[in-house]
């Protein structure tokens, strides 16, 4: 057996006690767990007890798989719970929030997940495992902080199986980063390039932008990408320019529709590569997918954000 300890933390604006009573109530997760955002068709029996030593819930979906949770332990700092997966595969491990107070209203939360894996499932297994949790993890504690100090997540995940794409000529400007960084300010740094190239050369964009990401790396959250416009076809690039050209080729593909924060987008990620692994989907591997913004966050509001994920079939 291969042992493994995950953990990830966020600063909170929230009271210590306001952070555990969210953490102690499973009917309280729905709103942020990182899993169950992804199918909200997902079968929940929650105990009749909450809030306490032996709590519990169980969890039965398509996308979600099944298992159970069960509190073992509540002090001032700290939650323990038994955590119990029954489908995709059987495991057991051990969950612990660190909930320590920073202030009088704020909280510094650490999500720790101990466990094994068994041989020789481990040897290729471990590093994937540790890497997609401890993504799962850090999308969960963002929408936590969103839930604890806003009163909700600004992310609803709706799936679609099967979306054609149709080829279109791109002007784009290439980019790299890192996921466990603040991508988000990277990629608008592109945007601007490419959007002052376009006003200084008269171009119009035929559609809504995107970002095509090119690779990514699971293990060390590594990526390259290109933001991009879609122009009309006798549109050219200049030389010795950031500024490329390229063509996007016809292809079906995975479609995840995300509405809210662009910081949840992570959601509508999870939500397609799960589904493709439930599905057996083979998707390509380059580029790894597209993001679709199909409405301008400059004139409305982070809630009605409407982004688009494509994952294109192989």
């Amino acid at each position: 057996m291969a042992k493994y300890h995950i953990e990830r933390s966020i600063e909170i604006d929230a009271a210590q006690s306001e952070v555990k009573s969210v953490l102690i109530d499973f009917r309280q997760w729905p709103v942020w767990s990182p899993w169950l955002v992804m199918d909200r068709n997902t079968k929940l029996t929650y105990s009749d007890s909450q809030s306490a030593v032996n709590s519990s819930y169980e969890w039965s979906g398509d996308l979600t798989g099944e298992g159970g949770m069960k509190i073992t332990s509540i002090t001032d700092d700290l939650v323990e719970m038994d955590l119990n997966f029954v489908k995709p595969f059987k495991s057991k491990a051990q969950v612990k929030f660190d909930v320590e107070a920073t202030g009088d209203n704020a909280s510094k939360v650490t999500w720790h997940m101990f466990g094994s894996i068994p041989f020789p499932i481990s040897l290729f297994m471990l590093k994937s495992v540790k890497s997609g949790v401890g993504m799962d993890f850090a999308r969960g504690l963002r929408m936590l902080k969103e839930f604890l100090e806003t009163g909700g997540v600004a992310s609803v995940v709706e799936l679609e199986e099967s979306e054609w794409v149709e080829p279109s000529t791109y002007l784009g400007v290439a980019g790299h980063g890192n996921i466990n960084e603040n991508i988000g300010d990277r990629v608008q740094a592109c945007f601007d390039d490419l959007m002052d190239f376009l006003v200084l050369n008269g171009v119009e964009a035929t559609g809504p932008s995107f970002v095509i990401y090119d690779e990514f790396d699971l293990e060390t959250g590594a990526m390259s990408y290109t933001c991009a416009v879609p122009v009309d076809a006798d549109v050219k690039a200049p030389e010795e320019s950031k500024v490329v050209r390229g063509e996007m080729p016809a292809g079906e593909a995975i479609k995840v529709r995300h509405t809210g924060s662009y910081q949840n987008l992570g959601n509508a990620w999870s939500t397609g590569m799960t589904f493709a692994r439930y599905k057996k989907i083979k998707t390509k591997k380059v580029p790894t997918g597209i993001e679709v913004y199909r409405n301008d966050p400059t004139t409305v509001a982070i809630e009605d954000l409407d982004t688009e994920v494509l994952l294109l079939k192989r």
